[in-house]
């Protein structure tokens, strides 16, 4: 996430806040719009990072096929 994107988050909660509560409300805000951007990159930088270590070879691992023969010849995958 950029830093832009991260300002406007932190900067929206802050106005919300100062809207509700005045500067009290503004710093909640701010530090809520900081904790949310925090937890949203975390969240995306584990989805797209893979795997960790190593998994336990299954039957689709050891190289038995997930794609199911049709009664036409052809193949299709199972969904």
């Amino acid at each position: 996430m950029s830093v832009l994107t991260t300002g406007l988050l932190a900067s929206g909660y802050a106005w919300l806040g100062f809207f509700a509560g005045g500067t009290a409300g503004a710093l909640v805000g701010g530090f809520v719009g900081l904790s949310t951007s925090a937890l949203l990159h975390l969240l995306v930088s584990r989805a797209v990072s893979g795997p960790r270590g190593r998994r336990p070879a299954g039957p689709a691992l050891l190289g038995r096929s997930t794609m199911v023969r049709t009664p036409g010849g052809g193949s299709g995958s199972v969904t």
